[in-house]
């Protein structure tokens, strides 16, 4: 049962961090194509920067989600450190689940928007695109980082106090006389014997 925890608590940690790796990669690139000379956007979770240069170099992105996925990881980190710990396994495995859908739910939100921005553009004034988004590597890891966090907050789960179950055989007692009812109310008929 440990050992399935620290999986767990291995899986939920990776994804954070691999959530959080791939915020600081780029994640998408838009092509604007109405202009004497391309223009070339690339973003990540943090800034956007565009070719050829127009400002300075970087600017904050457009969808500005690298906090909130870095606050999500380091929540699912400490859930994670609960959990190992027979005294507050409960809270952490509460708090693990609620960080890694935190975590999952951001990175969601944050391709929502890229997507709408992609159909924004898929029309121009003369039906042609007015600009191409292409998804880059760092969108895959954030995708990818989200369902290895909620799998291991999932697998955490389990509980630790759950009874061993016997596997040599079913032990059915009956009760001491025809008047006990059982919990459930409902009597059982025998004749007051143990049998293994």
């Amino acid at each position: 049962m440990v050992e399935r925890r620290r999986v767990a608590g291995v899986l939920s940690v990776l994804g954070a961090g691999v959530v959080v790796a791939g915020s600081l990669l780029d994640t998408f690139r838009t092509v604007h194509k109405g202009f004497e000379v391309e223009l070339v956007i690339t973003t990540s979770a943090w800034v956007t920067r565009s070719e050829p240069p127009s400002g300075p170099p970087e600017n904050p992105a457009l969808f500005a989600a690298g906090w909130p996925l870095v606050i999500c990881a380091v929540v699912v980190a400490c859930a994670v450190v609960l959990t190992l710990r027979e005294g507050t396994a409960f809270v952490g495995r509460v708090l693990v689940l609620g960080a890694a859908g935190a975590l999952a739910g951001v990175v969601f939100l944050y391709l929502a928007l890229v997507e709408r921005q992609r159909s924004l553009y898929s029309f121009g004034p003369a039906g042609e695109p007015a600009a191409e988004v292409h998804y880059l590597g760092g969108t895959g890891m954030l995708v990818s980082g989200a369902i290895i966090a909620v799998a291991g907050a999932v697998l955490a789960q389990q509980r630790a106090g759950s009874a061993p179950v016997e596997e040599d055989g079913v032990v059915v007692r009956s009760l001491g006389g025809e008047d006990d009812t059982p919990p459930f109310g409902i009597a059982v008929p025998g004749d007051g014997r143990e049998a293994r």
